[in-house]
């Protein structure tokens, strides 16, 4: 009887020297030791000095851990790793080797991050409030029409350049609703209505309506519209196809696709949209040759034609005959 007790102690002993050892995070490299500010800035899309002192403090108290058990990874590592993803569109794996992390570590991180980045959104994205900055905004967009000639007809009070951009989901569980999320090129996407302001920032994002979706009905669902069909004035399409092209270049993610879970897709977009802005109001913006990052260009998806309806037609002439006849007037 002791032998056989004697065995199972042993066969214990086995498993548990075969066992896989658990993975903790030591060593790491640092980043922003090991990079100098060029090399940081093609890795991460931000200056160091961006990193630690301006996003950094908007999601380190919500990330940081009360203690040390199962040694949790640091806030900075996290946003590093989260701004990484952003950067590159990398599989998760990946980026979970170059620091010693597994894939659904990574996700997790990812997820977490962008979450917290998402709920800044109304700091860093909003719609001219004041008269002032309505003025000025509008001043802007009729400069920018004018292109340097003041002879150049323009339409007058613009707050803004309206359009939607199709962020590819790869890989992404639909459930029952898939073929809602098939866009008019044959993809799985999220349909993402922006507006643009004149310096090409965004001013109002709407990222959750399926690909399938159409324009017209997303703009007409958003608080956007409401507000504008209370207001005075309307927002048109100018300069928000730069937008989105800088965008995409800073965050090739979007360009690459998404293949995260469809409920933690539009947190990301948010998320690379205060981002986005946040370079702008810092001037932290990337050089126009940078080399490192291919990406695809942006192509916006075709739409059928909106069934023209007779009152649609008069609104518009009306329209036209209203703004240049104002415009001819003042000449």
């Amino acid at each position: 009887m002791d032998n056989e007790f004697e065995e199972m102690i042993e066969e214990v002993n086995e498993l548990q020297e075969i066992r896989a050892p658990k993975r903790y995070l030591r060593n790491v490299m640092n980043p922003f030791e090991f990079y100098n500010d060029i090399e940081f800035k093609r890795r991460f899309r931000f200056h160091k000095r961006t990193v630690l002192d301006l996003i950094l403090p908007k999601i380190e108290r919500t990330l940081a851990k009360p203690n040390q058990r199962g040694l949790p990874v640091p806030p900075v590592l996290q946003l590093l790793i989260c701004l990484r993803f952003y950067a590159t569109g990398s599989f998760q794996i990946v980026i979970g080797d170059l620091c010693s992390l597994s894939q659904s570590t990574v996700s997790r991180v990812v997820n977490r991050v962008s979450r917290i980045l998402a709920l800044h959104i109304r700091h860093h994205i909003r719609m001219p409030l004041t008269q002032q900055e309505k003025a000025t905004n509008r001043l802007r967009f009729e400069e920018l029409g004018r292109g340097g000639n003041p002879n150049n007809p323009v339409i007058p009070s613009v707050d803004g350049a309206i359009d939607c951009m199709h962020v590819r989901l790869c890989h992404t569980k639909f459930g029952d609703h898939a073929e809602s999320f098939r866009n008019r090129k044959n993809y799985f996407s999220l349909n993402v209505q922006a507006v643009a302001g004149p310096e090409g920032q965004f001013l109002d994002i709407v990222s959750s309506w399926a690909g399938s979706e159409h324009d017209s009905r997303i703009f007409h669902n958003s608080r956007l519209y409401v507000r504008y069909v209370q207001g005075t004035t309307e927002p048109t399409r100018c300069v928000v196809e730069r937008m989105f092209g800088v965008w995409k270049k800073r965050f090739p993610c979007l360009s690459v696709g998404l293949r995260n879970k469809l409920e933690n897709a539009p947190n990301i977009i948010v998320a690379c949209v205060v981002l986005h802005n946040l370079s702008l109001e810092i001037n932290d913006n990337l050089p126009e040759d940078d080399p490192d990052i291919m990406i695809l260009p942006y192509e916006p998806v075709p739409v059928a034609p909106p069934v023209q309806q007779p009152g649609g037609l008069a609104f518009r002439r009306e329209l036209i005959n209203r703004v240049f006849r104002k415009h001819d007037d003042e000449m």
